[in-house]
């Protein structure tokens, strides 16, 4: 947390095997693409809770993954900077074709997902695109499908489930 956000993606991209040109290269890629350049040179304990979790991230791309595991990335991060990591991932996986396994309470992050996979107590419960499990349950969105496919109906809004 005291290293500069460069020194420490320096330091993880070496653990990488990178160094030189291409790790300078994957270092501006990254940091672009997650808008955290201008912090570069600020050590990563000064930074907010959203920008640390961009750091994180960044140094999870720089070994360019086919695919990234993301399990409980919001955790802490307020509504707008939630927001705002699932729009960072969207270009990741729509530029980079990275495929990324999303674990997460809040269903409302992965309502753009291409496929969902819906566990309860470590079974599947249902499965699909965002649009099957919600017309499959008739809910009004995916947290409430959600609900009604997990048995707790009486917790849907006023959608009648």
């Amino acid at each position: 947390l005291d290293m500069t956000v460069a020194a420490n993606l320096k330091f993880h991209g070496g653990l990488f095997g990178l160094a030189g040109a291409t790790l300078r290269a994957r270092i501006a890629d990254v940091t672009e693409l997650l808008e955290i350049t201008p912090l570069v040179k600020k050590p990563v304990r000064t930074l907010s809770g959203g920008n640390q979790r961009r750091v994180e991230i960044a140094r999870a791309l720089l070994n360019q993954p086919d695919l990234l595991l993301m399990d409980e990335p919001s955790v802490g991060l307020d509504a707008t900077t939630r927001r705002m990591l699932v729009a960072h991932m969207q270009v990741v996986r729509e530029r980079r074709g990275t495929s990324i396994l999303w674990a997460t309470h809040l269903v409302e992050e992965v309502a753009t997902a291409d496929r969902i996979i819906m566990i309860k107590t470590g079974e599947v419960i249902d499965s699909g695109t965002p649009a099957e499990l919600t017309a499959r349950t008739g809910a009004a969105d995916l947290t409430e499908a959600y609900i009604a496919l997990a048995g707790h109906p009486e917790a849907v809004g006023d959608s009648g489930l």
